[in-house]
């Protein structure tokens, strides 16, 4: 009987341990929920404000890839034309440089025309007029007008 008596004894004490342990997870449990349901709360809020922040930012990406596939289709463009434009110009520098040395080389010919008419002190008919024809035409340089008028 004895043994049942210290059996019943240790078994009302652990219960009373048990229900102190309970009451007290009870308590902590009690304390936790408003707590936990609040940052739940807190947290689905953030989680809508950041779903449309994403959002937004997703429409920013895609109109931002938009800008940079516009602006690399002007880059290329403004290159292609850059190239353009510069082979125009070698071709425009090249056909200058060539009718400048036909010039150089007119007025070359002319000065030691000249100098050759003026060593030949006589009159030749016609070439006074033809001199002046020349003179008046519009593709002669001014340096070459100056030069015949000279004489």
């Amino acid at each position: 009987i004895q043994m049942l008596n210290d059996m019943s004894a240790k078994s009302k004490k652990e219960k009373q341990e048990e229900q102190v342990a309970f009451a007290k997870f009870s308590t902590w449990c009690a304390q936790e929920v408003p707590r936990l349901q609040g940052e739940i709360a807190k947290n689905g809020e953030q989680v809508q404000s950041l779903g449309a922040r994403i959002q937004k930012l997703g429409s920013d990406v895609t109109t931002l890839g938009q800008d940079v596939a516009e602006l690399n289709r002007k880059a290329a463009t403004a290159e292609a034309d850059l190239k353009a434009e510069t082979e125009q110009r070698s071709t425009d520098h090249a056909a200058f440089v060539a009718e400048s040395e036909d010039y150089q080389e007119s007025i070359h010919a002319l000065e030691r025309a000249i100098a050759v008419l003026q060593k030949q002190a006589y009159d030749r008919t016609g070439s006074q007029s033809a001199l002046l024809q020349l003179q008046s035409e519009d593709a002669l340089p001014a340096k070459a007008k100056t030069a015949i008028s000279a004489f």
